[in-house]
């Protein structure tokens, strides 16, 4: 399914022992969304990444990436120790 710049994607958490686990963490310490484009950043996409501080979910990520032409085309999480991390992967439409 492709995202267009007018839908907003609904993020949910889940009641389960995981969900109440990820909630904790966000109250605790916050969540960090950052923007990765490689080694040649045009100024448009520097604008993104400073916007990213401002932002308070992943949903608000993948949201602002659309109306900039971007297209969700995968995900992945990954647990370290005591922090989660969830890659959401967009490309050019």
């Amino acid at each position: 399914m492709a995202i267009t710049p007018d839908m907003d994607m609904k993020a949910e958490i889940s009641d389960g022992e995981e969900g109440v686990l990820m909630r904790q963490k966000i109250k605790e310490k916050g969540l960090k969304i950052s923007f990765d484009f490689g080694t040649q950043v045009p100024k448009e996409m520097k604008k993104l990444i400073v916007e990213a501080r401002t932002l308070h979910s992943m949903t608000d990520a993948v949201n602002v990436l659309t109306k900039q032409g971007w297209e969700f085309s995968g995900s992945d999480i990954q647990t370290d120790e005591n922090v989660t991390y969830y890659y959401y992967y967009m490309q050019r439409k």
